[in-house]
């Protein structure tokens, strides 16, 4: 199906709303000035609980500004199952949130998108958000959660896990290192990702220490989430998210953090960080630090500011 007209609503959040987009070559192609795509089957059968994929992507965005999904109840598509990637960006600045991608419609069972189940090579985009229902389910894909080549991809409060390859990968190429700087050019401007150097439990509280190089004198948000097994990778994923924080470099680039939140995560449990920039870069998951494991003689200091959630509780910095 390609849609080429300004301002249509596909789908839509009332009951019976939705389109089953499945069993095709492709699946739905979008481009004009404004689309909004919400509450559509896009690879899965009408009752969204078994995979009946488009052989090539579920959704592909060629350009304009749009809206996938949605904040509420119903404005969700299910976009799992297809052979190629879930969603393909390759222009436009859009708005992804809300929707479960690889999943089933319980957003628990594996119908993993063959490829990536987000793929940005071009435009911008915002992926989740900071609002209630913002987030995304981006999990058992063949590829990685999100693949990015382009820039001002803001990735933010997902949970990704269980995906072939990374969480989230500038330009699909592997784990990106970080470099002294943060001067180096690709997708996402490649955004060097913070380093955990402890996650430590005791007194009923996880407290987490690390460092972020980058930019001198820049401000960056922070998110830290936690996942049951370690990628294979070393890095990641972002099961999910325990806490956020601001922080801001100083004039070498250098920032530290140190944050604690109520509750002591499991000696099993990994974590994992992301750094944002004020363009919306987002970086790769950085390498994991198991809870319990720690660097000798780590050096932290305050964060600028903070928001944190750990299952709907609120964190406390210290």
């Amino acid at each position: 199906m390609f849609v080429n007209r300004n301002s249509n609503t596909i789908g839509g959040s009332s009951p019976g709303a939705g389109n089953v987009i499945s069993g095709n070559s492709r699946g739905l192609n979008i481009a004009g000035d404004t689309q909004t795509v919400m509450g559509n089957l896009i690879g899965t059968d009408a009752t969204g609980m078994q995979a009946l994929g488009n052989q090539e992507y579920g959704l592909r965005i060629g350009g304009g500004s749009h809206q996938v999904g949605g904040l509420l109840a119903g404005e969700a598509n299910i976009i799992s199952g297809n052979q190629g990637d879930g969603i393909r960006q390759t222009g436009g600045s859009n708005l992804i949130q809300g929707n479960l991608i690889g999943v089933d419609q319980t957003g628990v069972a594996p119908l993993g998108n063959g490829q990536d189940g987000i793929n940005l090579s071009g435009g911008d985009a915002t992926v989740g958000g900071e609002a209630v229902g913002a987030a995304n389910i981006i999990a058992y894909n063949g590829r990685n959660g999100i693949g990015i080549s382009t820039t001002q991809a803001r990735i933010s409060q997902n949970p990704i896990f269980g995906n072939g390859a990374l969480g989230i990968d500038l330009d699909n190429n592997g784990p990106t290192p970080n470099d002294p700087g943060d001067s180096d050019a690709g997708g996402n401007s490649r955004q060097n990702f913070p380093e955990i150097d402890s996650a430590l439990i005791g007194g009923g509280l996880t407290t987490i220490n690390g460092s972020l190089e980058s930019a001198a004198d820049t401000s960056y948000r922070l998110e830290f989430f936690v996942n049951e097994f370690s990628d294979p990778s070393g890095h990641g994923e972002g099961q999910v998210l325990v806490s956020s924080a601001d922080v801001l470099t100083d004039g070498t680039g250098e920032a530290t953090f140190a944050l604690d939140f109520p509750g002591e995560l499991s000696l099993q449990d990994v974590v994992t960080a992301t750094a944002t920039d004020p363009s919306g870069n987002t970086s790769e998951f950085s390498p994991n630090r198991l809870v319990g494991e720690a660097i000798a003689d780590v050096a932290v200091t305050q964060v600028a500011s903070a928001d944190s959630y750990i299952l709907g509780e609120s964190l406390t910095f210290t």
